[in-house]
């Protein structure tokens, strides 16, 4: 579903401007293949004719960025073969966090009677040490336990 409406979204960009925003569009898609590592320091802000607008979360990597300017500039208009971008202004921008909402689980914790199985407790049972055998036993059940409480509602 997400990929048919990107599809229509290209395709009404493409009604409206024509299609001498494909490049753009390859571009905004492609952004951090295209960048690759530098993606989690920078992000496309803006494609305005031959200049890229880019967002850089730190102050510190503007100046470096800026000295790599020319082969970012030459990788994208490599790889996007209808690409003419002839220069980069950088600016300081905040990074965008994507809340991703979390898995919610039981709230009341319930008591739930772990039993080892035949299996583990023979393989318990070939361990010779009295004391490391014990320990062993109750962390199995505490992970059993542990595993028990997660189960999503």
């Amino acid at each position: 579903m997400i990929k048919d409406n990107l599809h229509s979204i290209k395709s009404l960009l493409d009604k409206t401007f024509g299609n001498s925003t494909s490049w753009q569009l390859k571009l905004a898609a492609q952004w951090p293949d295209l960048v690759g590592n530098l993606a989690n320091i920078m992000s496309l802000e803006k494609i305005y004719g031959g200049t890229l607008i880019v967002g850089v979360y730190e102050q510190s990597w503007i100046h470096e960025l800026y000295m790599l300017s020319d082969m970012i500039i030459k990788t994208i208009n490599k790889e996007l073969e209808g690409a003419k971008i002839e220069k980069i202004q950088f600016k300081l921008a905040t990074k965008k966090e994507v809340v991703v909402p979390k898995k919610s689980y039981a709230s009341t914790p319930q008591q739930y009677d772990i039993r080892l199985n035949t299996r583990e407790e023979l393989a318990l049972n070939i361990i010779k040490d009295l004391e490391l055998r014990e320990v062993l036993k109750s962390f199995l059940i505490s992970c059993k336990k542990r595993n028990a409480h997660r189960k999503p509602v």
